[in-house]
């Protein structure tokens, strides 16, 4: 084993939810809810749970939230809720 030093530690790239928050916070929508084609996710808690982890990782200011069987979300930086 041997150490070789880097300038910069590489990023992953973004995963697939990643970029779908990126395009849904550049969209300027305030709330969406999500449709998921039979297949993608085992249920709506999944569906939920994988949302709300990946928002949660990507530092924009958006809220998950699951409604039954349905996924929404919003960018509480366009939603002026009190």
């Amino acid at each position: 084993m041997k150490l070789i030093p880097v300038d910069v530690i590489p990023r992953a790239p973004k995963k697939k939810l990643q970029k779908f928050i990126d395009d849904f916070v550049k969209s300027e929508v305030p709330r969406v809810e999500i449709i998921y084609a039979p297949g993608e996710y085992q249920n709506g808690q999944s569906c939920y749970s994988s949302f709300y982890n990946a928002a949660k990782r990507s530092g924009y200011r958006i809220r998950v939230t699951s409604v039954g069987n349905r996924t929404f979300m919003e960018n509480l930086a366009l939603c002026h809720e009190k």
